[in-house]
């Protein structure tokens, strides 16, 4: 496996910081897998034992993992790792957000997703229909060592042809899809700008999306027009983008070439179709009504409360119109 160590740099300069080994082990997973169809109990206690050596199990209960389909469309070629700092609450912007993101390459097709998002779908994937004597607490465990992040939409470059597929699930409504453009991004290179990002050389691209101006820094040497987020369409790999006002930036920690054979797949659930402008619309609706979607769940006062707290501190998502 080639890992390149990626330079964590500031938020206006290139200025190198040597940043910690790429964090996913994607060999846990793999161990899993070899494990798992082994069919014993030994080897399943040793799944969990590889994740919390020092937990005590009780054999009492069954777990059924949950239905898991999905499609295989690509196996990734190339995973970049990215960092995303962001700002949601913009009465209070000394409070940023922090969540990790896996960006697959495949041949044809490009998948972004949260990167324990990644983990724990393949783990559903693997248990998938399986019941089997389990250990509660240890499979509890396992799945919480990977905490969701506040982001889990997953996007698909290409996938249909020359389209941009966006999937989320929403409160109150549950999966939800729509699809956009490839051309969506008109980016303007600055052919006299250069720097360096870790050991490349990096060019300087603006761009309008989303009622954000962003701006783009890629690398030529690597000739991959794809980036994080919905962001392609350079002749070179984006290894950092931010929005004007530096509320949502997002910086590559890692990059590799697979020999995992890591899939790039598609969930099959029953999605709502809506358009981009109708998911804004739904995002913004759920900010404003999550008291009565709290009361409709029946859900006590004082969480209805925190729920309120929460989704006014929500007042800055990375897209704020639709274009």
């Amino acid at each position: 496996m080639e890992t390149l160590q990626v330079i964590k740099t500031d938020s206006t300069h290139c200025n190198p910081i040597l940043f910690s080994e790429f964090k996913m082990d994607i060999l846990k997973l793999s161990l899993i897998i070899r494990l798992y169809f082994s069919k014993t109990i030994i080897l399943i206690t040793m799944i969990f034992l590889f994740f919390n050596p020092i937990h005590c199990f009780s054999q009492k209960d069954k777990i059924t993992w949950s239905s898991f389909e999905r499609s295989i469309i690509d196996s990734a070629q190339y995973s970049i790792t990215y960092e995303l700092v962001f700002i949601e609450d913009t009465t209070s912007t000394r409070q940023a957000g922090h969540q990790d993101f896996s960006l697959l390459i495949g041949k044809t097709t490009s998948m972004f997703i949260g990167l324990n998002e990644y983990k724990k779908d393949s783990i559903s994937a693997i248990m998938n229909g399986q019941q089997f004597a389990s250990f509660q607490d240890a499979s509890n465990s396992l799945m919480n060592s990977f905490p969701s992040g506040r982001f889990n939409y997953i996007i698909y470059k290409n996938h249909p042809v020359d389209q941009i597929t966006f999937t989320e699930t929403f409160l109150d409504m549950g999966p939800a899809i729509y699809q956009e453009e490839m051309n969506t991004f008109k980016w303007v290179i600055d052919n006299s700008f250069t720097d360096t990002y870790n050991e490349f050389s990096v060019k300087k691209a603006t761009t309008f999306y989303g009622g954000r101006q962003w701006t783009a820094y890629f690398a030529p040497e690597i000739p991959i027009n794809d980036g994080p987020y919905k962001f392609h369409g350079l002749p070179g790999l984006i290894l950092k983008i931010h929005d004007s006002k530096m509320h949502y930036k997002f910086r590559a920690i890692s990059f590799e070439k697979e020999e995992h054979n890591r899939t790039i797949y598609f969930n099959k659930r029953n999605y709502v179709e809506i358009t981009r402008f109708k998911s804004l619309q739904i995002a913004q609706n759920i900010r404003h009504n999550i008291i009565n979607i709290a009361q409709e769940a029946q859900l006590p006062l004082e969480a209805q409360l925190r729920a309120a707290e929460s989704m006014r501190r929500r007042n800055n998502p990375i897209e704020l119109k639709a274009d």
